[in-house]
């Protein structure tokens, strides 16, 4: 009988201390700060994420996207509140989750009695909820619990330009709440009080609103920096968000966007907890070790539709001490929740569900490791034969070292094309001088008419060409340009009666087809134009080589040597591919401690060495 009971209390114990790991919000680990912790494990957040409009799209079934996530071993995704929305055709993204079609918008913000909302529909009312927004933001979490999955709440973003202006719920034109015009950078300032005062609702609301969920953070802001949006601001959201909370039962982690690649952060505002990059490098986590908080990639892009260029960047990231890893998956749309959306070539990005399921095992490898014991490692290789082959090194205590080597991936700037298609509206009539300032090959085209032609490969020449135009009249304007050897750069100018030279802009040009002020680019491999690797929108001509997104082919058939400095002992060493963690080769090697040689097999883009100590 007392036997019994011990076992009971035990039993009461045990379940006691589950039930609390249960009941508390994903956290910093105590082990080590620079993780997470959830449900009372050390965990890597790893993400492969659609447009972050599941919630705030009506048409996305975001069941079925959230199972396809659990499906790849995925645990993170990340959703916009509905304060900012995009126009369709934004940022180059084909059915872009984030850009809702007519009437299918919802956001935190009732709608009025008024019609006149930008993309159907009636104006917002600022001081009113909607509450079938909070009920299917509810159960966007809630279906993500129970998939294991953390939802990042991000609260505010960037508006970047006009065009998303036009479409945000804050801007006067939109709701009924006689907000005063200003300009749109400075709408999440402290310079306006009768924004800054719906904007600490809405945050409040949703704090409150979320609490009983666990399986959540929140981001003030995403991309501030694109907005210049500034620091004080941004700390005072973060600091209402943290006294909000000081009421209720669960405090969440808050996260600061702090910008794109790396950079030194010298010291945290102490009411975050995490720091977000963009596009990062390793460097982001490196260098910011001594903040004692997670670091996370939490987008990619802008490396093309191959898979390696993400692979790569999500291992690199993750052995430098990544905390989180979120790709930006254009594979997911509305109709295509299951990620199966075939994105053109143009896309901004990548994904499938075959780089989800590479994502997915590393997120498997790592935490089969005791990683929050591990460390990046800047003292085990002296030397590799091929010095274009980039290395990271994560070990611990001289028992596991993880050996990475990958080529990074870079912008192509040699043998590239780039053709630009726009409308040219002329602010008067009469005769234009268009001037062409290029390293390199120039052809320009306005009103079907090639007025300059120096398709050859030169230093900076100045080229111009004239032409009549009638004021208003719409004209089409093509532009094609291109690279041979070493850097480049090109400016295109205008002059007419009563107007100084002029850069080609967004000022006087307007996309047909999107009808959104701009130019389209698109980039080419070589000069014939019959390799499209990218596309995106110009707001000026006026760019060096170094501005260029050409994507760098895959890199095929590496082999390096290593030279190690590797402890005394007996290891297990396998080399693996980074894919799925297939082993190429394995064996057992005595080393007597110092310096060793290793030869690497054969590779493409990237490979992964693991030495396990065995005695």
């Amino acid at each position: 009988m007392k036997l019994n009971y011990f076992f009971l209390i035990l039993l009461i114990s045990f379940s006691s201390c589950i039930n609390s790991y249960n009941t508390e919000p994903v956290k910093q680990c105590n082990e080590n700060p620079r993780y997470f912790s959830y449900k009372g494990k050390p965990t890597i957040l790893m993400g492969s994420t659609e447009h972050y409009g599941a919630v705030l799209n009506l048409d996305f079934d975001y069941m079925s996207y959230l199972d396809e996530l659990q499906k790849c071993n995925l645990n993170l995704t990340r959703t916009f509140t509905g304060i900012y929305v995009e126009p369709q055709g934004a940022f180059n993204i084909e059915k872009n989750t984030l850009a809702p079609d007519p009437g299918r918008f919802i956001c935190p913000f009732a709608r009025s009695e008024e019609p006149g909302y930008a993309n159907g529909g009636n104006k917002f009312d600022l001081s009113k909820w909607d509450q079938h927004y909070f009920k299917r933001l509810k159960n966007f979490i809630s279906e993500a619990d129970k998939r294991d999955i953390i939802v990042e709440i991000t609260l505010f973003s960037s508006i970047y330009e006009e065009e998303q202006w036009k479409l945000n719920p804050q801007n006067p034109a939109n709701n009924i709440n006689n907000l005063p015009i200003v300009p749109f950078k400075e709408v999440q300032s402290l310079l306006h009080p009768e924004y800054l005062a719906f904007q600490e609702n809405m945050v409040k609301k949703i704090v409150n609103e979320l609490n009983e969920f666990n399986n959540i953070y929140f981001e003030i802001c995403n991309e501030p920096y694109s907005d210049n949006i500034p620091k004080d601001w941004q700390n005072h959201m973060a600091e209402l968000v943290r006294q909000t909370e000081k009421q209720l039962p669960k405090k969440h982690i808050i996260s600061y966007n702090i910008g794109n690649q790396s950079m030194h952060i010298p010291s945290l505002n102490p009411s975050y907890s995490a720091v977000n990059f963009h596009y990062a490098e390793p460097e982001a986590s490196l260098e910011n070790s001594h903040l004692n908080v997670p670091i996370g990639d939490n987008e990619t892009g802008f490396k093309g539709v191959a898979d390696w260029p993400y692979r790569v960047e999500a291992w690199s990231f993750i052995l430098a001490g990544g905390a989180l890893f979120n790709h930006l998956d254009y594979s997911f749309a509305v109709g295509h929740e299951t990620g199966d959306f075939q994105y053109p070539v143009s896309q901004p990005g990548g994904g499938n569900n075959g780089l989800r399921k590479q994502f997915g095992f590393l997120r498997r490898f790592i935490e089969n490791l005791d990683f929050i014991q591990m460390r990046p490692d800047t003292v085990l290789i002296n030397n590799l034969s091929d010095s274009s082959i980039s290395t990271q090194v994560f070990s611990n205590d001289n028992k596991l070292y993880l050996v990475y080597l990958y080529k990074r991936w870079k912008n192509a700037k040699e043998n590239i094309s780039v053709r630009g298609l726009t409308n040219f509206i002329p602010p008067t009539t009469g005769e234009y001088l268009f001037k062409s300032y290029s390293d390199d090959g120039i052809r320009l085209y306005v009103n079907n008419e090639l007025i300059i032609n120096n398709w050859t490969g030169h230093s900076l020449v100045i080229d111009s060409g004239l032409v009549k135009l009638k004021k208003g009249v719409k004209v089409p304007l093509t532009m094609e340009y291109y690279n041979g050897l070493y850097g480049g750069s090109l400016k295109i100018t205008w002059t007419a009666k009563g107007y100084t030279e002029t850069i080609l802009s967004s000022d006087n040009t307007i996309i047909p087809e999107a009808k959104h002020k701009g130019i389209k680019i698109a980039y080419f491999k070589g000069e014939d134009f019959n390799s499209q690797v990218h596309a995106d929108t110009l707001h000026r001509i006026n760019f060096s080589v170094d501005d260029f997104t050409i994507f760098d082919g895959e890199y095929k058939n590496l082999q390096t040597g290593l030279l190690l400095n590797l402890p005394k002992g007996k290891y297990k060493l396998s080399w693996l591919n980074p894919k799925d963690g297939e082993a190429i080769n394995s064996k057992e090697i005595e080393h007597f401690g110092g310096e060793i040689n290793l030869q690497s097999p054969v590779f493409d883009n990237d490979l992964l060495l693991q030495l396990e100590k065995v005695n």
